[in-house]
C-alpha cells in the first residue's frame, strides 16, 4: 500500500506538467489559427468603390441620412446598376472641359 501511494505521488507532477503543456499547445494553436484567419480576411484589394444599397440602408436606419438623401442616393445606385456594362474610355476623347477665354 505504501509503495502504491509513493508511485501515485511521483506520477502526479508528470501528469500535471504534461497536461499544462497540452493546454499551452492548444492555446498557441488557437492564437495562430485566429491570426491566420484574420490575416486572410484583411488581404482584400481595397475598399469597394462607392456605396452599396445595403450601406445606404444602414446609414439611413442609423439616422445619418435623411429620407430625401436616401432616396436620391438609392436612385443613383439603381440607375448605375441598370446602365450598360462599364464603358471603355476612349483615349482621344477629352471629358475634361477646358476653360474658355
Amino acid at each position: 500500500m505504501i509503495l502504491l501511494a509513493q508511485e501515485t505521488s511521483s506520477a502526479l507532477p508528470r501528469v500535471l506538467i504534461a497536461s499544462l503543456a497540452l493546454i499551452v499547445v492548444v492555446i498557441l494553436g488557437f492564437v495562430v489559427v485566429t491570426w491566420f484567419r484574420n490575416r486572410l480576411k484583411t488581404t482584400d484589394t481595397g475598399p469597394a468603390a462607392g456605396f452599396t444599397l445595403s450601406d445606404l440602408r444602414k446609414l439611413h436606419k442609423s439616422g445619418q441620412m435623411t429620407n430625401e438623401e436616401f432616396e436620391r442616393a438609392k436612385e443613383k445606385i439603381i440607375a448605375v446598376a441598370k446602365s450598360p456594362a462599364v464603358k471603355e474610355t476612349d483615349p482621344e476623347s477629352n471629358d475634361v472641359q477646358k476653360p474658355t477665354r
